[in-house]
């Protein structure tokens, strides 16, 4: 008996990564579910259950996260509540409905004290109750469903919704001087990019069983490494190409003092690992940049 229309499953709809894997054409003869509230809860396992309850075919991405970086600080128990446990109910769900997962985790398990960039082997040690609460999901989602690859990224940015970008944007429009550190340096990653790949993979996952090596922990984040200093130099260096007055971008340490979550100063990735197992290469950040500024301007 052949198998119903595969489905891509999309959890977390409404977020950057969401909204970009919405915009892609589903991988060839697929089908795909947008998920987001109130349609689903990831903090409650029958709501995840319901959700996924006619999908016997496919691949479940869970785009979904808590990301207040700073606000997760004084509201933990929301921060686990969506990052391990949606994470763990998620995956629960999907292998009782015999699909795989690719779940979305974060540069932010890392203390940033290496040197160079980080492999999937580097120990963990989160600063943060980001971190924390996405690293406890990693290890949940491994132990309730062996069917998953779990991506970690970095500095995600799109042409929608708040990110970096837009706010080194909307900052250069509106003041003469914009500080921006440069002791901080990583992977700026396109959801777009993001999208188009976890879209190219899906169909690669789809039949293969628990023990098959493919599945497991990857790192994928944009290249070349970069400052947040850096990162803002090239922003404003995009927006005067395309004819726009901006204020300038200067220098400024990390202030150890400052309210909220610690930031790890160096959380670079190597995407080696993931390009040796799927043959595809770390996407460019820079390729999009002229794009998203130009969606910049049409909404600030």
């Amino acid at each position: 008996m052949p198998h119903p229309v595969p489905t891509l499953v999309i959890i977390g709809a409404h977020g950057q990564l969401g909204r970009a894997l919405a915009e892609l054409p589903v991988p060839k003869g697929w089908e795909r579910l947008l998920l987001a509230r109130p349609e689903i809860d990831v903090t409650d396992p029958l709501s995840v259950d319901a959700a996924l309850e006619k999908v016997t075919h496919g691949v479940v991405v869970n785009a979904t996260a808590y990301t207040a970086v700073d606000k997760a600080e004084t509201d933990s128990e929301q921060a686990y509540a969506v990052n391990r446990g949606g994470a763990r109910h998620v995956a629960l769900a999907a292998a009782r409905h015999g699909l795989p997962v690719i779940h979305v985790s974060t540069d932010f398990v890392f203390d940033g004290k290496k040197d160079g960039a980080y492999s999937e082997d580097d120990p963990t040690a989160p600063l943060s109750v980001y971190g924390a609460s996405k690293l406890a999901g990693e290890q949940a989602l491994a132990g309730a469903n062996p069917r998953h690859v779990t991506l970690r990224t970095a500095w995600v940015f799109s042409r929608h919704g708040a990110c970096f970008p837009r706010a080194i944007y909307k900052a250069l429009r509106g003041k003469p001087e914009v500080p921006v550190v440069d002791d901080q340096v990583g992977c700026p990653t396109a959801a777009e990019h993001l999208a188009e790949i976890i879209t190219t993979i899906a169909p690669k996952l789809l039949d293969r069983k628990q023990d098959d090596p493919l599945f497991g922990l990857y790192h994928l984040a944009g290249q070349p490494v970069v400052s947040r200093h850096d990162f803002a130099l090239a922003i404003a260096a995009e927006m005067k190409k395309q004819g726009l007055e901006t204020g300038k971008v200067v220098p400024r340490k990390t202030d150890p003092d400052a309210a909220g979550a610690r930031r790890p100063a160096n959380s670079a990735l190597s995407t080696n690992r993931f390009t040796a197992a799927f043959g595809l290469e770390a996407p460019d950040w820079r390729a999009i940049l002229a794009d998203c500024v130009a969606a910049y301007g049409e909404t600030i």
